[in-house]
């Protein structure tokens, strides 16, 4: 695999689906994965255009070849939808808002993806 600028450690969380037992919404189990990325701050017409807010959330963007990252995907014909993955940097954790897959015609075959976490 060929190196991506500025990778540094980072951490891939990853929620099973849902169950209803008794009734009850019973959370699906987490797993976590380390995984190298390179993170970039995204300025606030990048924000705008995905429809978020500078003074409620912070948003990075994020580069990875290790691993795969999701968005969350509502479910069809009554089925749940998918949980997104959380990422932790700077010990934050960081919702996974879209991904885009480059590697059609990247030098470097990549995931693209941006995290988001609202402001206390």
């Amino acid at each position: 695999m060929s190196d991506i600028l500025g990778k540094q450690s980072l951490t891939r969380h990853r929620f099973a689906n849902s169950t209803v037992v008794n009734h009850q919404v019973v959370p699906g189990a987490e797993t976590s994965n380390a995984f190298r990325g390179s993170v970039q701050p995204m300025d606030g017409e990048q924000m705008q255009a995905l429809g978020l807010t500078r003074r409620s959330q912070i948003a990075y963007e994020v580069f990875t070849d290790e691993l795969d990252l999701r968005a969350a995907r509502d479910g069809r014909g009554g089925a749940e939808g998918i949980r997104a993955d959380e990422v932790t940097y700077r010990g934050e954790r960081y919702v996974i808002h879209a991904v885009e897959p480059f590697d059609e015609y990247a030098p470097t075959p990549h995931y693209d993806a941006i995290m988001v976490r609202d402001l206390p």
